[in-house]
């Protein structure tokens, strides 16, 4: 999984050969979020763990897979 390259729901649409409407609807009715807000999620816990483990901002802002670090 590329953090730093989030997956549109056209591109898992195709993939998944689902529609991207039926594709949000189910992914939220089973998580309880979007998939942009999972991956939002997603990429905050794992800067969170990088800067708990000691990492420099900058460091952990691109091993979260932010761009730079205005995104934060």
């Amino acid at each position: 999984w590329h953090a730093e390259q989030p997956i549109t729901l056209a591109r898992l649409s195709r993939e998944t050969a689902v529609s991207a409407f039926h594709l949000q609807r189910a992914f939220k009715r089973a998580l309880g979020v979007s998939p942009k807000a999972f991956h939002d999620a997603e990429r905050r816990r794992r800067l969170a763990k990088h800067l708990r483990k000691g990492d420099t901002v900058s460091r952990a802002t691109y091993e979260a897979g932010f761009g730079p670090s205005s995104r934060v």
